[in-house]
């Protein structure tokens, strides 16, 4: 047999030709190159590298799709942002126009009255009875109902075709959070809503900050008239006490429903007083001021420390107004820190 040398060394020279391809083409082909520790079996590592290059290239084709389809989905969702919002409480109405949305709002309840532009927008009734007709002719592309919207509308309206969204009152500063950016999701800003959100978490800590080493004063927040109301544990309210550097003497009810002879017997340090659904009628609330001052007994009468609160910003806040609050409430229970 006659062997052709000369050949034989070509194929070689084109087998070395076509790694040292491989490898310019890669880093992989180094790492692989040093994994073999410089294997001789060229046509093996040709076959190494063909099936790599072909698994990178299915694995960009993939990463190339899945980011096509993502830009596909968020022009679709471009598309659905709701452009007639009705809200059906003024909670709700208080973080669109924070959003920047007031515009897009076609219409609220009576209870709608701020901020400014919200009072002036189409009413479709109170915050536990709407005209569902008139909802309807304003032909809404969001309903934002709330806690206090009866079941039965909502599942009538839903039925009738509208897209209804549903809020209930947060029991905490992180639900009440969490709700914002659902609702800034939903309009279509989520970037302004956790911004807001951010800037409202600096300001809570803040005042966390300022508070964190003083000692607890005892605190009664009267919420309701008839019968005499407060804030138990799981409730806003209560975490404008707990953050402020207060002990809610009605933390461990098992209901908001309350006694005067019960705040007699805790003798609260201060007595923060506000109305739900009476925010207007400030007459009511220093009414109530007053009939906590013929109990001269109390810590709370003694030292002056009976205050009225807004009953907006106390129970149907924005992250912004919860921070306010917050910051108010700190600066009345403890003075001496300037909280």
């Amino acid at each position: 047999m006659i062997i052709d040398h000369k050949s034989h060394k070509v194929e070689a020279n084109k087998l070395e030709g076509h790694q040292a391809d491989a490898r310019s083409d890669t880093t992989l082909g180094l790492v692989l190159d040093a994994f073999l520790g410089g294997a001789s079996n060229a046509t093996s590592l040709l076959v190494v590298f063909t099936v790599v290059r072909a698994l990178c290239l299915c694995i960009l084709i993939v990463i190339i799709a899945s980011i096509s389809f993502h830009r596909t989905a968020q022009a679709a969702d471009t598309t659905t942002i709701p452009q007639r919002i009705v809200s059906l409480g003024p909670g709700v109405t208080k973080k669109l126009f924070l959003l920047g949305a007031g515009d897009k709002v076609v219409a609220n309840t009576t209870y709608c009255t701020y901020p400014k532009g919200a009072e002036s927008k189409e009413k479709i009734g109170n915050v536990t009875l709407v005209n569902i007709e008139k909802i309807l002719s304003l032909k809404p592309d969001l309903v934002l109902a709330i806690g206090l919207t009866p079941p039965r509308q909502v599942e009538k309206m839903r039925k009738l075709g509208l897209r209804v969204v549903r809020f209930y009152r947060p029991e905490s500063f992180f639900m009440l959070c969490k709700d914002f950016i659902r609702l800034g999701e939903l309009i279509g800003c989520p970037e302004k809503a956790e911004t807001i959100i951010h800037q409202a978490k600096q300001g809570v800590a803040a005042v966390q900050k300022r508070v964190a080493a003083l000692s607890k004063k005892r605190v009664f927040v009267q919420i309701g008239v008839k019968p005499l109301f407060t804030a138990t544990r799981n409730t806003l309210v209560n975490d404008y006490i707990r953050l402020s550097g207060g002990e809610n003497i009605a933390d461990h009810e098992g209901s908001g429903v309350y006694s005067r002879e019960k705040v007699l017997n805790a003798d609260p340090e201060f007595i923060f007083v506000t109305t739900m659904g009476t925010s207007g009628d400030s007459r009511k609330k220093a009414q109530e001021k007053e009939a906590w001052l013929k109990y001269p007994s109390l810590k709370a009468t003694k030292h002056h420390n009976i205050h009225v609160l807004n009953s907006d910003q106390v129970c149907s806040p924005t992250p912004g107004e919860f921070v306010e609050m917050l910051t108010y409430m700190a600066s009345i229970i403890h003075p001496e820190e300037g909280a």
